[in-house]
C-alpha cells in the first residue's frame, strides 16, 4: 500500500519510509466518471503536453465533484480503463523529433583551447572578470587555472 514502510515491521527506524497523506478514496460510480469524461473534453492526458492535460483534467474533475483529487487517482483509474502506454507510444507529434548524435564543430572546440591557451599563458593581464565569466578562476599561487563546477 502506498506510504508503507520498506522494512515490514510496524516500527519508525531510520529504514522505514515516512507514511504520505491518506490516499483519496474515490467510488467511481457512474456519474463521477461522467465527471472524469467531461473534465476530459478538450485534453488528451497523452502526447507531448501530458502533463499540462492531466493538470487541467485533474483540476476540472476536482471542481466537478466538489473535492480536491490527485493525478494519481486519476491516472490510476484511467489506467483500468485504457492501456495509457500504448496510447503514448501511437501518439503523432506535431514536430519532427528524429534522435541524432550531437558532435560539437571542431571549430568552436579549437576556438575555446586556444582562448584558454592564452588565458593560461597571460593571467596576470587579464584580470579576475574575465576569468569569472569563463567560470574559472585563475590561481595564480599554482599558476593554473581553476574550473568552478556550478553545476
Amino acid at each position: 500500500s502506498p506510504g508503507s514502510g520498506a522494512g515490514g515491521g510496524g516500527g519508525s527506524g531510520p529504514n522505514e519510509l515516512t507514511p504520505g497523506p491518506p490516499e483519496e478514496v474515490v467510488v467511481w460510480s457512474p456519474e463521477v466518471e461522467v465527471c472524469l469524461f467531461h473534465a476530459m473534453l478538450g485534453h488528451k492526458p497523452v502526447g507531448v503536453n501530458w502533463h499540462f492535460h492531466m493538470i487541467c483534467i485533474r483540476d476540472k474533475f476536482s471542481q466537478n465533484i466538489g473535492r480536491q483529487i490527485s493525478s494519481k487517482v486519476i491516472w490510476d483509474h484511467l489506467s483500468t480503463m485504457y492501456d495509457i502506454q500504448a496510447l503514448h507510444e501511437s501518439e503523432i507529434l506535431p514536430f519532427p523529433n528524429s534522435e541524432k548524435n550531437f558532435i560539437l564543430p571542431e571549430e568552436i572546440i579549437q576556438e575555446h583551447i586556444n582562448l584558454l591557451i592564452n588565458a593560461y599563458q597571460m593571467p596576470n593581464k587579464l584580470g579576475p572578470g574575465f576569468f569569472l565569466s569563463l567560470g574559472l578562476i585563475p590561481n595564480t599561487g599554482r599558476d593554473r587555472l581553476l574550473y568552478i563546477k556550478n553545476h
